[in-house]
Parts: C-alpha cells; sequence; structure tokens
C-alpha cells in the first residue's frame, strides 16, 4: 500500500521539473546505471584487490537477486503508472523495467557503493567515503525526481542494499573456508525462482550474474590463482584486456537481433557470460601475458 507520505513527497520533487533537472537527472541515471557498476566492481577485482573484488562482486549479485525476487513478490506499480504526468524521461532512458518495490537502482548503487566503504577502510580516504555516501543519496534521489519510484522505494532499497552487502563481505573476510560452500548455497537457493514466471526478466538477469560468478570463481581458484599487482603499467594493460573481453560479451547481447536478444534463455547464458568472464577469463589472460613478460 502507498502512503501519503510518499505521495507528498513526490509531489515536492515534481516542482522541481526543469529542462536542466531533467538532464542533469538523465545523465545521472543513464551514467551510474548497473553498467558503471560492474564497471567499478571489475576495476576493484583486477587493479586494486583480488579478494575484496570478488567479495564484493559476490555481495552484489546476491543483491541484485534478492532484489528481484521481492519485486516479482510484492508487485508494487510504479508511480508513473497511476499518474503518467508524473514521469519525466522515456523507459529507454530512465530503466524502469519491472516493479517499484524496492528501487534497484538505489538498492544496486548501494550495494556497490557501501562494498567499496568497507574495502576503503584507511582514515585517509576521508574524502572517497564522502564521496560514496553522496552517491548512493544522488542515484535515490534521482530516481524519486524521474517519477520512476517511491520515497519508500528508495530509502528500503538503499537499506536493503547495505544491509546485505556489508554482513556478507565480513562474512567472507572473517571466514574464508566457508566461501565456496556460501557461494553454492546461494546458488541453490535462488534457483528455484526461475520457474516461476512472476520473477521477470531482470531475476533472469540478476541470477545468470550469479551463477556466472560462482563457476568464474570455481576455474579462477582452481586454474588461475592471479595475484594483485602493484606497477601503473601491468594495471592499464589488465583494464585494457579485462575491458575489451567483458564490453565485446555485452555488445554482442546488445546488437543481435531483438527475436535473439528478447529470448530469456539467451538473456540468462549471457549473464552467466559476462560475469564469468570478467572473474575468470579476464584474470587467465591476465597471468598468461605476466608470466610470459617474467
Amino acid at each position: 500500500m502507498i502512503n501519503s507520505i510518499d505521495w507528498k513527497i513526490l509531489r515536492f520533487v515534481d516542482k522541481l521539473e526543469s529542462h536542466f533537472m531533467n538532464l542533469i537527472n538523465s545523465i545521472i541515471t543513464e551514467t551510474f546505471g548497473s553498467l558503471f557498476l560492474i564497471v567499478l566492481l571489475m576495476l576493484i577485482y583486477w587493479v586494486i584487490n583480488k579478494e575484496k573484488g570478488k567479495h564484493l562482486a559476490f555481495s552484489f549479485s546476491i543483491s541484485m537477486c534478492f532484489n528481484n525476487f521481492l519485486k516479482g513478490l510484492i508487485k508494487r506499480k510504479r508511480p508513473f503508472e497511476i499518474d503518467p504526468d508524473i514521469r519525466k524521461l522515456s523507459l529507454s532512458q530512465d530503466g524502469a523495467s519491472g516493479t517499484s518495490f524496492p528501487s534497484g537502482h538505489s538498492m544496486n548503487s548501494a550495494s556497490i557503493y557501501s562494498g567499496t566503504f568497507y574495502i576503503a577502510n584507511d582514515k585517509k580516504r576521508i574524502i572517497l567515503k564522502i564521496l560514496l555516501v553522496f552517491m548512493i543519496l544522488l542515484i535515490g534521489f534521482t530516481r524519486i525526481y524521474l517519477g520512476v519510484h517511491y520515497p519508500s522505494d528508495v530509502i528500503c532499497g538503499i537499506l536493503f542494499g547495505i544491509i546485505i552487502t556489508i554482513p556478507l563481505m565480513i562474512l567472507q573476510d572473517k571466514l574464508p573456508k566457508i566461501k565456496k560452500y556460501l557461494y553454492l548455497i546461494t546458488v541453490l537457493i535462488f534457483l528455484p525462482c526461475l520457474f516461476f514466471n512472476t520473477f521477470g526478466r531482470d531475476f533472469v538477469k540478476a541470477y545468470g550474474m550469479l551463477v556466472g560468478f560462482y563457476f568464474g570463481d570455481l576455474f579462477e581458484r582452481r586454474i588461475v590463482k592471479f595475484n594483485d599487482i602493484k606497477t601503473l603499467k601491468n594495471k592499464i594493460i589488465r583494464i585494457v584486456i579485462g575491458f575489451t573481453i567483458v564490453g565485446t560479451t555485452y555488445l554482442i547481447y546488445t546488437i543481435v537481433p531483438d527475436i535473439i536478444h528478447n529470448n530469456i534463455v539467451f538473456t540468462f547464458f549471457m549473464h552467466i557470460l559476462v560475469m564469468f568472464n570478467g572473474i575468470f577469463t579476464a584474470p587467465l589472460i591476465f597471468s598468461k601475458i605476466e608470466k610470459r613478460k617474467k
């Protein structure tokens, strides 16, 4: 049920509408959506801290799955479905697919940015931490301004993202021996949801990322075991190679004809491949190139 406070805040924010605000919020929601979060995640994993990055990748995958699980159960209508005038952009611009509660953009952003906050535990990184908190709040405000989410969608999305991510990050840090069992259990827990239409296409994407992470981690631990590096040159090489591999995979998914792109099985396997290539394939190539140089 939608409470009156939600609508009061929406109406207040709606009064801020202008061409400039539409443009700024459009740029924010398109630039800092899920694709940017995956880019940030991969950067952490490839060139900053392998283990922390892997922990964040798992936590982020669980956050996405849980978000779409809740959306499928609750099926809350979005604000613009009740009042079309409140929407500022089109679907292709605001990314408002599926149902409203909780906000996917807010939850996913809170997951990645709170996880990054946890990783950046040095007290000297206070500016970075302030920026991460600001980004969480900014993304949340943008979703309200665009008329695609209620304030309660955003607040709960942020809370769920943090509540899922931080404990999982701590658990993986403190009990490293249980990680492989934890990963397998979560894959199995969400598996039945694939067979219910209520959870939709976005859940299939999220679950594909989780499965891709599981197998990517499994093969990386057994075959690659790549190490963190400190030299700027090697970091740049890793970034170029990594995003070439992952970017090509994602590009294939986006440019195929609609009849293939919209196929649910193709969608599932392509999202498995995106995460698998980021967690395993790219590091495999890193390690082979770096061994040859040595």
